[in-house]
């Protein structure tokens, strides 16, 4: 198996920057001081050790995978799914019209792909190839689609030999002209639902939803549910929740400026109303590709469409399910002809990277898939310039991610399609190659009262009270399936704080202390989760403290939460406990006032929630930035005081009127009282004689301004 460049292209890639390191080494030393010439070597040592820290090989050959797609118009899908559940994934292709679809069993004894027979009769030109449990049986059926024929939904019987069940399922047999489809659960109901995009040249076809009835049959409620989106040219579409409300969204990439790329809000009732324009995902290109991930670590999921040369598009969620178009800002528009583009951690640092496939159709200025590595820090993206990648100008359209061999790092499984007739161009699989020290965390979903995939689940990885989003899919990209197994980077992490699940049915599963470099398998309820979050939000007060206020639905052996706080993000110490009430299935509500701050600074806060066992997890990180005293005309002297009373004093300019107030840090006012004022320093004294020792808020408003200061009482 190749398992780098080969020998004569790293000798001269070796050679090459060694050249151009003794050029550099004999410019600088010449005419730069010593300051700048160590540190132009000393970054340039870096760029030469980071040119080969990224790469992929194309071990397509060597692993048997020398079938084709053929002639496939517009590309033929990918899905890089086990599907004989050995616990490797395997690869599955799409082909032209005359020749079954292609499936690659991964043999791991000999590291190769054995091509088998396939396990159905479909010689139509396929599109999409799909690998789900739609019957919640515990093994893999298959649906394949295509633009000249009728789709097919083959169940599996259970020794991996398939019956076709299309009609019997209740799903038509007339030939939509269908690419994309994909699988999700729209109803909560546990069974996995049907979305069919059809791609309608002749403005016939619309798309099409089809729901579960439970019993392996379907029900088209297109109508009755309002995701038909017309008469429409659907290249694909995928299933997402744009606002982390518990419910599935679709979102359709429309060809042609004449349609618009259509989002459909899941309304929680059965029904979908079209957000589109609302929510700035109402493109208008030629669209290709719904690429899905969380690129920017903040929580929500955003979507990458591809497009012709004049540029791709990147939208960014805000959280609410509002997106903004940020993709030549992010260094991603790509301007090429572009097809399948999906989110994946290239390198395990912990952000998402982006593959994009590319077809030039015989243009040379379009040709060249691409792959993105992400700057977290700047939400940019850099081309990575993977030497094995270099000269790739196939024409490329689906891809498709996983890990064939288990070694924890992401591999691309690509679908070409031939340029001329005769002229086959073989499939591909890139090998990640890539060399360094970060770790990674592998899931696999098992539903019992969600679809039996977990399909839709939420998979939050938190380390450090950071949170690192995953959502799991059936059908995302142009004609693509990525493995069932989340494939999550952790840096050099060794472990995670916890893992997190939320799944469809509502059912939060959460394991602590997971060990990097391993597969995990998480069953739905089977890790309950010991603390339920409703929230977790700060307020400043009028005393110019930080209150924390957060809730729980439900806890379970909760021993309580450390209160921790930081001045810059990262490094947090504990400053209170708050005990839990260790178990109860209702709400509870907690605070925490904090005294200890000053203004003009910026405090973040976290929780640590502590279970009787010992196990913990952290809350998000949320922060307050409190500004300066604006105490310049109102102040007590002295402060602190020892003294029976305190003198109050105000500046007034021309204001002849003030009102002040005095509070206990329970926020109780217990004095208030209107004052006269002249122009220029005024002076009362304040008797304390009733006021215990203790910290105190004297608030003065003044012709609309208000101002505070404290009081210390010893």
């Amino acid at each position: 198996m190749e398992s780098g460049p080969s020998g004569s292209d790293f000798i001269f890639c070796i050679l090459t920057e060694l050249l151009l390191f003794l050029t550099c080494h004999f410019i600088l030393r010449k005419t730069a001081p010593m300051k700048t010439y160590l540190t132009s070597i000393v970054f340039l040592s870096f760029f030469i050790t980071g040119t080969f820290a990224q790469d992929f090989q194309d071990v397509s050959s060597s692993m048997g995978l020398d079938g084709y797609c053929g002639l496939c118009g517009h590309g033929g899908g990918v899905s890089f799914v086990d599907f004989n559940g050995d616990g490797f994934d395997d690869l599955s292709f799409a082909t032209a019209s005359g020749q079954n679809p292609m499936f690659y069993e991964y043999d791991p004894a000999n590291n190769e792909f054995d091509l088998i027979l396939s396990p159905v009769t479909n010689t139509a030109e396929n599109k999409q190839v799909l690998w789900v449990d739609y019957d919640n049986d515990g093994d893999k059926d298959l649906f394949i689609t295509s633009e000249f024929a009728p789709n097919h939904l083959y169940q599996n019987n259970g020794s991996f030999s398939f019956t076709e069940v299309t009609a019997a399922a209740g799903l038509p047999i007339q030939n939509d002209p269908t690419y994309g489809t994909a699988f999700g659960d729209y109803n909560n109901d546990g069974f996995l639902d049907i979305y069919v995009a059809n791609r309608s040249v002749s403005n016939i076809y619309t798309n099409y939803l089809y729901e579960s009835d439970g019993d392996g049959t379907f029900t088209d409620v297109t109508t009755v549910s309002g995701t038909g989106d017309g008469f429409s040219l659907t290249f694909c579409s995928a299933f997402l929740d744009i606002d982390d409300d518990g419910n599935q969204d679709i979102y359709n990439s429309q060809d042609k400026v004449e349609y618009l790329n259509t989002m459909f809000q899941n309304d929680g009732d059965d029904t979908f109303s079209d957000v589109s324009s609302s929510s700035n995902t109402d493109l208008a290109f030629d669209a290709m590709n719904v690429g899905v991930g969380d690129y920017d670590n903040d929580g929500d999921l955003d979507i990458y469409v591809t497009n012709s040369n004049v540029g791709n598009s990147l939208l960014q969620n805000d959280g609410t399910g509002v997106f903004t178009e940020v993709a030549d800002a992010a260094g991603v528009a790509m301007y090429r002809l572009t097809w399948g583009g999906n989110f994946f951690d290239v390198d395990n640092d912990m952000d998402l990277d982006l593959y994009v496939s590319a077809a030039g159709n015989g243009d040379p200025d379009l040709f060249g898939s691409e792959l993105y590595l992400n700057d977290i820090s700047t939400n940019t993206f850099s081309e990575a310039n993977c030497p094995g990648m270099t000269g790739d100008s196939i024409n490329s359209y689906a891809n498709a991610i996983g890990d064939f061999n288990n070694d924890g790092k992401p591999d691309i499984a690509v679908n070409n399609s031939d340029q001329v007739p005769g002229q086959e161009v073989n499939f591909q699989l890139w090998e990640n190659t890539t060399s360094n020290a970060n770790n990674y965390l592998k899931v696999n979903l098992i539903g019992t009262d969600s679809n039996r995939d977990g399909i839709g689940s939420w998979i939050e990885v938190f380390i450090d009270g950071n949170k690192y989003t995953r959502y799991k899919h059936c059908g995302v990209a142009y004609l693509a399936q990525n493995s069932d197994t989340e494939l999550i980077g952790l840096g050099t992490n060794t472990m995670a704080d916890s893992v997190r699940v939320r799944w469809l049915s509502g059912t939060v599963d959460v394991l602590y202390e997971v060990v990097a470099n391993t597969s995990i398998t998480i069953e739905e309820g089977s890790a309950p989760l010991a603390v339920e979050w409703s929230n977790f939000e700060l307020e400043i007060t009028e005393k110019k403290t930080v209150l924390l206020k957060w809730s729980t639905f439900s806890e379970t052996n909760n021993e309580g939460f450390e209160i921790q706080k930081s001045t810059n993000a990262f490094d947090f110490g504990e400053i209170a406990w708050q005990a839990g009430n260790q178990n109860t299935l209702s709400v509870n509500d907690y605070t925490f006032e904090d005294e200890d701050i000053e203004g003009g600074k910026v405090y973040y806060y976290r929780l640590k929630q502590i279970d009787s066992d010992g196990t913990f997890s952290y809350s998000k990180v949320i922060s307050a930035e409190l500004a300066e005293g604006n105490n310049d005309r109102f102040s007590f002297f002295p402060n602190p005081t020892l003294e029976n009373s305190v003198s109050l004093s105000i500046d007034s300019k021309n204001e002849t009127l003030a009102f002040f107030e005095l509070y206990n840090l329970n926020g109780q006012q217990i004095l208030a009282k209107e004052l006269s004022l002249q122009k220029g320093n005024n002076k009362q004294e304040l008797s304390l004689s009733k006021f215990p020792a203790g910290i105190y808020f004297g608030k003065v408003q003044i012709a609309g301004e208000v101002f505070v200061n404290r009081l210390i009482i010893q």
